[in-house]
């Protein structure tokens, strides 16, 4: 991530469908969950405004965009913690370009 290439971060197209709920509960210690269909809606969260530049030249964090014709089309924020173990705070594939390995690459390089 550099100065130039910020301010593509959030311009994916993030709309995404739910279509179920997950329910999860723990029964002798155990995890178990079940899954119930809905009625289909589409969802957007709200662009993060936390400080982006703050990952540039961070090595307690970074952002991976991905590109397609000069478009970001993919983009995954992580950020190591106290317990420094890295964390993914986003994950992110423009709907056009979802299901072709895209979301993947970006878990790949952000394991790196």
């Amino acid at each position: 991530m550099d100065t130039e290439s910020i301010k593509d971060v959030n311009q994916v197209h993030e709309v995404f469908t739910i279509d179920s709920r997950l329910h999860i509960q723990i029964k002798d210690n155990r995890i178990i969950y079940s899954r119930e269909n809905i009625s289909p809606y589409e969802k957007r969260y709200n662009i993060d405004e936390r400080d982006l530049k703050s990952y540039i030249s961070n090595p307690d964090g970074a952002i991976y965009l991905i590109y397609v014709d000069h478009h970001d089309v993919g983009q995954v924020i992580i950020c190591k913690h106290w317990h420094k173990y890295a964390y993914n705070e986003d994950v992110v594939v423009d709907l056009a370009y979802r299901r072709q390995g895209i979301g993947t690459l970006l878990l790949e390089q952000a394991k790196r």
